[in-house]
């Protein structure tokens, strides 16, 4: 279970910043906004060690993984 900000949506808000300081804006004036949060299950991983992720919190999820841990480990980086 993974439970954080966006990754992609904090990198597209930095872009923004840069985009609006380098066309002059004052940071001090800029709007602050935080990324969105999203909850991720790897059931694979939850299967392996024994844990039943009830329906409720998979159905709330942003994202489900159904990757083995073994194949996780063998992806090329």
């Amino acid at each position: 279970m993974a439970y954080g900000p966006n990754r992609f949506a904090q990198y597209r808000r930095a872009v923004y910043f840069v985009e609006q300081i380098l066309g002059g804006a004052n940071p001090a004036e800029l709007a602050i906004q935080h990324a969105p949060v999203e909850l991720t299950f790897n059931e694979a991983t939850a299967t392996a060690l024994g844990i039943t992720i009830p329906a409720g919190l998979l159905a709330q999820a942003d994202a489900v993984l159904h990757t083995t841990p073994q194949a996780a480990a063998n992806v090329p980086a």
